[in-house]
């Protein structure tokens, strides 16, 4: 029971994350924050190349002292990544905006500049500086495996194909910037120590920006499908780098949030609404439907479930131990091939030791059928007859366990073979058959009758009931005192006293107590397991 609780708080738990995250298909895929500022306690969210750090309330993405040429450097966001998918079946891209403020300050003159970027590889790649911008280097710009896009703020004219040294331009994977827009035109200068706002927003078709300095503003966009660039789990952040002329290449604030289809429309209040119904809806659903398939379930199992509590009921409660399952899976080495003893048409045997009783067992796993209760019955016949047997030639059962369809019985293990083995060690050169063992178990018969060893060989003299005087049972069962006792296997014996019509005579003196019934029932077993229906024994001696 405790089992299937916890399955059903799992499942709750989980069916409460899906719909938290959004329902119908969706991913978590929310990427937020805002500082209006950096500090010292801000500079735990970010991972800073070598150089790079937080001074004057501003991300540094170059050194802002020392030698301050020929560098690079990025501050990437470490908290979490943005994902590329908005939904499981990923049909939607991620939507996004950020917003931050750049303030590019020339030392010596201008050079190089710096990008936001997103990538799947946000470490630094070597010989970065001049004009690679600190994203890729003169071996591996333009690669895919690059996975990088960026939005550059070019402070110099560093390649041919570059317009000027301060354009805006969309970098994919290379330096070489796709739709490249002067800023110029616009009066808008980067490296002029101003600030500059930048917008940049992404709808999962197309990526838009809006550069505002000193109230002087320039847009533009671009269609791009960043599925063919990235892949998912994105990092987002900052780059950039110095030529032979140094700058401070600063971020003083930096938004950045996921923006879904409700949002991008103003109806996110709607949208509000129409989660809140779905999760009053669903909840109560998936919680009926839990429990329906609970009582289904029940319903299925109840069958089986009170086979076993009336298997319980049936074996006497005062009989052996009942063993847990584990114990004797352990005992047993979790019934290993190598333990196993013999096997018969009622179950495998197998060797244990239980350690709580420093002792040796043979635990029988008794074969069931699940359409059939046979197994059980014979398995509850033979813990209530055997626990009440005592006999020399009896193993003694100790105890008895059922759990998961598992029925077992634990005996005391004798290391001396079967006991066909021990009766017949002289006699018998073949190996085991069903007739044998068949065989066997009439002779064993003979012997709690009689109280006779198979073994020894038995007296006989015929003796006729008149001339008993006195003598009686107890003379059959000796053999007799006559001059012509002929000596003969307790087979043949008993036969013969079978075949007189005196089977009753063999029993062992004292035996009255149990009745002359019960050794008339076990009598007449020995005729039917020595015997075939061509009254042929079944081993030839």
């Amino acid at each position: 029971m405790a089992d299937r609780s916890m399955t059903l708080q799992l499942a709750f738990a989980a069916i409460l994350l899906f719909i938290l995250c959004g329902g119908g298909g969706s991913t978590c895929s929310a990427l937020r924050f805002a500082y209006q500022s950096f500090d010292a306690a801000s500079e735990a969210d970010f991972s800073f190349t070598p150089g790079a750090t937080v001074s004057n309330r501003s991300l540094q993405i170059t050194p802002d002292a020392g030698d301050m040429t020929h560098r690079s450097g990025r501050v990437m966001y470490a908290r979490d990544t943005l994902k590329l998918w908005k939904n499981s079946d990923r049909t939607a891209l991620t939507s996004f905006k950020t917003e931050f403020v750049l303030n590019i300050v020339p030392r010596n003159g201008t050079g190089e500049g710096m990008a936001f970027i997103l990538t799947n590889n946000p470490a630094l790649p070597s010989d970065s500086s001049g004009r690679w911008l600190g994203l890729t280097n003169n071996r591996t710009d333009g690669a895919p495996a690059n996975r990088i896009v960026a939005l550059e703020f070019d402070t110099r004219r560093s390649f041919d194909a570059d317009l000027d040294g301060n354009h805006v331009g969309l970098d994919l994977n290379s330096v070489r910037s796709l739709g490249q827009m002067p800023l110029s035109n616009f009066s808008i200068v980067l490296s002029r120590g101003a600030d500059v706002d930048v917008t940049f927003e992404y709808d999962g078709k197309m990526m838009s920006v809006l550069v505002v300095q000193g109230g002087l503003a320039f847009t533009y966009a671009w269609y791009t499908d960043l599925s063919r660039y990235l892949l998912d789990n994105i990092s987002v952040g900052f780059a950039a780098s110095t030529g032979e002329f140094a700058q401070l290449n600063q971020v003083k604030s930096w938004n950045f949030t996921t923006v879904d289809d409700a949002v991008a429309r103003g109806d996110g209040g709607y949208r509000l609404r129409r989660q809140k119904v779905f999760l009053a809806v669903l909840v109560p659903l998936t919680v009926g439907v839990l429990l329906m398939a609970l009582l289904v379930w029940r319903r299925l199992t109840r069958q089986t479930r009170l086979a076993y509590r009336n298997l319980e009921k049936m074996i006497d409660a005062h009989g052996p131990v009942r063993f847990k399952l584990r114990e004797l899976r352990n005992a047993t080495g979790d019934f290993s091939d190598g333990r196993k003893l013999g096997r018969g048409g009622s179950g495998t045997v197998y060797l244990g030791y239980l350690r709580r009783m420093s002792m040796e067992v043979a635990v029988k796993r008794v074969s069931t059928n699940v359409n059939s209760n046979r197994g059980e019955k014979e398995f509850v016949a033979e813990v209530n007859t055997i626990s009440k047997l005592s006999h020399r030639n009896l193993v003694k059962l100790i105890g008895w366990c059922h759990k998961k369809s598992e029925l077992l019985l634990v005996y005391e293990y004798f290391p001396m073979g079967s006991l066909d083995k021990l009766l017949y060690a002289r006699e018998r050169t073949a190996s085991s058959t069903p007739a044998t063992d068949v065989y066997a178990f009439g002779v064993f018969v003979m012997e709690v009758v009689s109280g006779r060893s198979p073994s020894n060989a038995v007296q006989y003299e015929y003796v006729h009931d008149s001339d008993h005087r006195g003598g009686g049972e107890e003379e059959y069962w000796r053999g007799g005192r006559g001059r012509h006792a002929t000596p003969m296997h307790i087979v043949d014996w008993m036969w013969r006293l079978y075949g007189e019509g005196k089977a009753l005579h063999a029993a062992a003196p004292g035996g009255d107590k149990f009745g002359a019934w019960k050794y008339r029932c076990r009598i007449d077993v020995f005729p039917v397991v020595i015997l075939d229906d061509q009254n042929q024994m079944y081993i030839d001696r």
